[in-house]
């Protein structure tokens, strides 16, 4: 044992000498790597485990080189050994001989500014005044603006538009919240931000102080327009404008805009400076998708993923659902009625023939259809959009004015809530009354609403009534009645007096498109003082559309004081009455 030990010590020290000699050579420039023989150690000592370390050869690069600085950014030596370079092949430090020490490399668009060394040892760019305009940040290593000047911005430059500034990033930002200008910290100027698609332009700005856009050969095809902060297309540009595409319309060109519209005073195409080509216009409600040229005079709007949505017709100069689309719609809405789908309009059929679902195909996905009969009463600013409980026709400003029931593929008529509900002006608010019945129901904040224990509604107009209420069936008509075809008896006469047996909207005239007043809760007793008109409504009616129907409208005062007409009631299997005598 004693006689292994010392061979083991023998060959330890054999091995700090080798390595010892091995330094001393590599100071001496000269590469002289340690070489053990693995079957000499195991002749010499077999009992001791073998172990071979693998010392690194250095380069001479970096046997002379300064430590790398830290950075959350890999740096690598180039192979003159005098740069740091970032996996992106960017010089980002640079040694410097003097010191023989890395200092950060300063940008060309920056060169004007002095690079200099605080007592602490951090980096600045300076002005020629000594102001700071840049740090340099290690961790990141790159050049940051620096915050003191951040704090202290130019003036603003001249414009109409309200612009407001963010001093964390030294932007300019529109009240749309459109960064507009950009503070250059090496001029200390305001520079227009240039958008994505317009960065293959070169930006300069002339002897006048005007900024432009140009394309490689200099001509100008963009001029900033610092009143409404916006690139408007050089008026050169606009004043020789390229052939008209192919079109059956007669288009007329709008020098002012450099657009190309249609008969019906529609945007069509735009001129693009960059290409010098016409570029069809997208639509608002299409601003998701990209606008991308296939080949000469072929268009599409895609999905992020590149899928065709839609496709630019010259002809008709209108985008159109691309066919590939078409021939492979979505899965059909859950639905009881069987719908057949018409590839060429992307729409579903109802068994009568009626169009009830379009493919939208900015989604993908499929949307109510609204009949033309119920647009043509929309108000303006009114669209179809998709809430948590479905579909629904609404103005932003406004509550919902329609609900879509897929069970009978009808729009419905979104009533008010009754805590929402507002008297007409001019008119004083009713006091609650008692229900008809005890437990009366409380009223639903949508049109979709339920109705309470012991009624039995009709499938068509799903309205809440108050517990106890139960719509007749098939009553028999007062004595002289009126009677009106598509609507049920009715059962009321001038004089009588009514109560409501559902959340009943009163208005200002007869007609679901008249003013609403109010809206009274079941129970409320009403005074017959005048009617009926009997008003047909076309396809449908306001609580159903596609329906067919007609409504008895009743001249009604409320014990208020207040007056307004409502419906009598709705023609279902059994017979649903909103109103009904007070015996």
């Amino acid at each position: 044992d004693i006689f292994k030990i010392l061979i083991t010590l023998g060959l330890i020290a054999a091995l700090v000498y080798f390595y010892i000699q091995n330094q001393q050579a590599s100071a001496a420039n000269v590469v002289a790597p340690v070489t053990v023989s693995t079957a000499i150690v195991r002749q010499l000592s077999p009992a001791v485990p073998t172990v071979v370390a693998e010392l690194p050869t250095p380069t001479q690069a970096e046997i002379s080189s300064p430590p790398i600085p830290q950075a959350d950014v890999p740096l690598t030596l180039d192979e003159q050994a005098t740069r740091l370079v970032n996996p992106e092949g960017k010089a980002i430090y640079e040694l410097d001989p003097a010191k023989k020490d890395w200092q950060p490399v300063v940008p060309a668009d920056l060169s004007q500014l002095k690079l200099a060394q605080d007592s602490g040892g951090a980096w600045t760019l300076a002005a020629a005044d000594g102001t700071v305009r840049y740090h340099w940040d290690q961790t990141t290593a790159a050049w940051q603006i620096a915050p003191e000047f951040l704090a202290n911005p130019p003036e603003f430059p001249p414009s109409e538009v309200q612009l407001t500034y963010d001093k964390t990033t030294g932007q300019l930002v529109s009240p749309e919240g459109k960064t507009v200008y950009v503070l250059v910290a090496s001029t200390g100027q305001w520079q227009p931000v240039v958008p994505a698609e317009l960065s293959q332009l070169k930006l300069a700005q002339d002897s006048g102080g005007e900024w432009t856009l140009a394309t490689a050969d200099g001509t100008v095809s963009y001029q900033w327009d610092g009143a409404t902060a916006a690139w408007k297309i050089a008026p050169e540009i606009l004043a020789s404008p390229p052939e008209f595409p192919p079109s059956e319309l007669k288009l007329s060109y709008d020098q002012a805009s450099g657009q190309l519209v249609s008969p019906e005073g529609k945007a069509v195409y735009v001129l693009d400076p960059t290409t010098d080509q016409w570029a069809p216009v997208v639509p608002a409600d299409l601003g998701q998708l990209k606008l991308t040229q296939v080949s000469a005079g072929k268009w599409i709007l895609a999905t992020a993923d590149g899928t065709a949505r839609y496709r630019w017709d010259e002809n008709s100069a209108d985008w159109q659902i691309a066919p590939e689309l078409l021939a492979n719609p979505p899965e059909f809405p859950p639905s009881e009625l069987k719908l057949s789908y018409d590839q060429a309009s992307g729409s579903l059929i109802s068994p009568k023939g009626v169009t009830v679902y379009v493919l939208d195909a900015t989604t993908g996905e499929w949307t109510p259809a609204v009949p033309a009969a119920l647009q043509a009463k929309l108000p303006e600013g009114a669209a179809v959009s998709q809430e948590k409980n479905g579909w629904v026709i609404g103005v932003a400003s406004d509550a919902n004015l329609y609900t879509w029931d897929p069970a009978s593929l009808t729009w419905k008529i979104a009533a008010p809530s009754v805590a929402a509900a507002t008297p007409a002006a001019g008119t004083t608010p009713a006091a609650q009354p008692t229900p008809a019945a005890a437990g009366a129901a409380t009223p639903a904040t949508k049109a979709t609403q339920t109705t309470a224990a012991g009624a039995t509604p009709a499938t068509q107009p799903s309205q809440t009534t108050a517990a106890g209420i139960t719509p007749a069936a098939q009553p028999t008509p007062a004595p002289g009645a009126v009677t009106c075809d598509g609507a049920p008896p009715t059962r009321l006469h001038v004089g009588d007096t009514a109560k409501a047996l559902i959340y009943l909207n009163l208005r200002t005239a007869a007609g679901a498109y008249s003013d609403w007043i109010r809206t009274f809760v079941p129970g409320t007793p009403l005074k017959v003082i005048g009617g009926p008109e009997c008003l047909p409504h076309g396809g449908g009616s306001y609580l159903s559309w596609n329906s067919g129907g007609e409504y008895l409208w009743w001249n009604l005062q409320a014990p208020d004081g207040t007056t307004g007409w409502s419906a009598e009631g709705y023609k279902t299997n059994p017979l649903y009455y909103y109103l009904e005598p007070v015996k």
